[in-house]
C-alpha cells in the first residue's frame, strides 16, 4: 500500500466544519472521505483505506465528555450499539 492509496476520514456532524476540511484537502490534493456520525464513520472505515481520522468528539447535543465520539474507537462489545444511537 502506498501513500496515495490512503484517505483521510473526516468525522463531524457540523457541515461547515466538514466543508472547510474538504476544501483544505482538495486544495492540497489529499484524498478524503467524510462522515457525519460515528455510525457513518464506522461504515466508511470498513470500506476505505484510511491513513488518518480527524474526528469531532462531541456528537450529542450538550455533550462535552467526548463519549459519543470516543466510543467508536474503544474496543467494546457494545461499541456498535453506542455508535448507532448517536
Amino acid at each position: 500500500m502506498t501513500a496515495p492509496d490512503l484517505r483521510v476520514l473526516i468525522v463531524d456532524d457540523q457541515p461547515a466544519v466538514v466543508k472547510a476540511l474538504e476544501v483544505l484537502f482538495d486544495l492540497n490534493g489529499i484524498p478524503h472521505v467524510a462522515a457525519s456520525s460515528p455510525a457513518e464513520a464506522l461504515a466508511a472505515a470498513r470500506g476505505e483505506t484510511l491513513g488518518v481520522v480527524i474526528q469531532d468528539m462531541n456528537f450529542a447535543r450538550n455533550e462535552t465528555r467526548a463519549r459519543p465520539g470516543s466510543s467508536c474507537f474503544t474496543p467494546s462489545p457494545r461499541r456498535s450499539r453506542e455508535c448507532r444511537s448517536c
